[in-house]
């Protein structure tokens, strides 16, 4: 469908930055196939700004973008009741960013997102 157009748009689009290891992109299992609800990528500490700096350079530039997910127990009414670390929900939660996604999205929209990422990243 629709949404898998898009991945696919995105997963091209990327395969500099993916094979720079700067960014990456959803996984998919050869057992499942992705309904990709949301299109998000990690941005990795080589890529030299963080996620939220790029949250905000993107929306500088008119182009919506929202954080991943905050992990849980790292949320207030959490925290004291937890104090073990999940390195692997905190890691994701620090990179992830879900790009635009919906339904309208065009393959020249997803060409000036990525374009966009890619010239934030060379400042």
């Amino acid at each position: 469908g629709k949404r898998r157009q898009l991945a696919a748009w995105y997963q091209e689009a990327f395969k500099d930055l993916v094979e720079r290891g700067l960014v990456t992109l959803p996984p998919e299992m050869p057992w499942a196939k992705s309904v990709y609800w949301m299109y998000s990528i990690l941005v990795e500490d080589r890529f030299g700004t963080s996620r939220d700096e790029l949250i905000n350079s993107l929306k500088e530039r008119g182009i919506e973008t929202r954080p991943l997910f905050y992990p849980l127990h790292l949320m207030p009414p959490y925290q004291r009741r937890n104090s073990r670390a999940f390195s692997v929900a905190e890691e994701v939660g620090r990179k992830g960013i879900n790009l635009p996604s919906g339904p309208r999205v065009t393959k020249e929209q997803v060409i000036e997102i990525t374009d966009s990422i890619r010239s934030i990243q060379a400042r």
